[in-house]
């Protein structure tokens, strides 16, 4: 194996019970935005109609490159 894939390896084991809480943290504020979107879709849209569709991005994927 190449050092640096152990190495990941390593920090992945030792840190992830705290990225786990960043994720936990990020994701979940990820989601009260798009549920106030549905409870309040006049704050964010010109009409009182909720929105047919929503795309949600999870930040969990950049969190992780930060801490690596």
């Amino acid at each position: 194996e190449r050092k640096t894939k152990l190495i990941l390896y390593y920090l992945l084991i030792k840190h992830s019970y705290n990225v786990n809480k960043y994720i936990r943290k990020a994701n979940l504020v990820a989601v009260k935005k798009l549920l106030k979107t549905f409870e309040n879709p006049k704050k964010f849209f010109d009409t009182k109609e909720a929105p047919i569709a929503s795309n949600l991005l999870f930040l969990s994927s950049d969190i992780m490159m930060h801490l690596y």
